[in-house]
């Protein structure tokens, strides 16, 4: 999981331009129907629907949409329905189909396995899961902070996966506006009996996605139920080859063989971190793991040997 940055003020407002009268109309409309009376209720003041409430769930923060979540509830609606046919309208829209690359998402931040490039002119862009899923709580089908951009594989194993636990009141998943990998998950290997692996010459072992001995239950908890979901130790296992690869370089590039290419090639590299980058053809940074895939991994599988 790779934290996304939060949305910029204008992009934001843009965002809340382009759907708040459709969302409002789509609530007008909704005033007839039983199964919608929480959402309006929730959404109103009185008899009157509420500018302020629809605008917070339009571009509110997960918070907001926690608390709408816990008060309404979810509803059945349809495919083609209300809130529905608004989110099928958003990914029609030249600003829906340029989204993720509007807001800097480049790499699935579920997986941090896959690029999810946008490409304007064919309307090629990436997949959007809904994190409370619209299945179950349509009325956020187009909460701004409940599309969550990423690769098919993801979206189609979340699938419909309820995220929010109505006995706790809490989350059960990731959510990547919020939570991270970070140094509280690290992914880590294990080895079946042959030193080769040491070596990055064998491919007998296997990796885990784990969280360090103190973070935190619930960290643990959502840590749990997104690896499953999303099969990401399966996934990672078919990335041993990539695996081996770090483990070799740790061995031939060590600590002063990097030293070395720092001095000998002052133009291309500033400072050690640019020569590892170099070395593992990775971003190790913490800020830069967003922007090339598998840089988690590369950096947690660097420092296991390196350490």
């Amino acid at each position: 999981m790779i934290k996304i940055p939060f949305i910029n003020e204008t992009l934001t407002a843009k965002y809340l331009k382009d759907h708040f009268i459709s969302y409002k109309t789509t609530l007008e409309n909704m005033k007839v129907h039983v199964k919608y009376q929480k959402v309006v209720d929730y959404l109103s003041t009185g008899p009157t629907l509420d500018d302020k409430k629809i605008k917070k769930i339009l571009i509110g923060d997960f918070d907001e949409l926690k608390s709408a979540v816990s008060v309404i509830g979810e509803v059945d609606e349809r495919e083609g329905e209300g809130f529905h046919r608004l989110y099928y309208n958003f990914t029609q829209r030249k600003r829906g189909k340029e989204w993720a690359d509007l807001i800097g998402v480049r790499v699935c931040p579920y997986c941090n396995r896959s690029y999810i490039f946008t490409l304007k002119k064919s309307g090629v862009r990436p997949q959007y899961d809904h994190y409370f899923p619209k299945s179950l709580y349509p009325y956020l089908a187009v909460s701004m902070y409940n599309l969550i951009p990423c690769c098919a594989v993801c979206n189609t194993a979340k699938s419909s996966f309820n995220t929010y636990d109505k006995i706790t009141g809490k989350e059960i998943f990731m959510y990547p506006y919020k939570d991270e990998y970070g140094n509280e998950v690290s992914f880590q290997t294990s080895y079946e009996g042959d030193f080769r692996c040491w070596l990055g010459a064998s491919d007998k072992f296997s990796l885990a996605v784990k969280p360090v001995t103190a973070a935190s239950e619930d960290l643990k908890r959502k840590l749990n139920n997104t690896s499953k979901e999303l099969h990401l130790r399966e996934l990672y296992e078919k990335h041993k080859d990539y695996v081996k690869d770090i483990i070799s370089r740790t061995y031939i590039y060590n600590d002063d063989y990097i030293q070395s290419l720092l001095v000998e090639y002052p133009v291309l590299f500033r400072s050690t971190g640019e020569v590892k980058n170099f070395v593992y053809m990775n971003y190790l940074e913490k800020e830069n793991w967003g922007n090339r895939i598998l840089a988690k991994l590369t950096f947690d599988i660097m420092r296991e040997f390196t350490d």
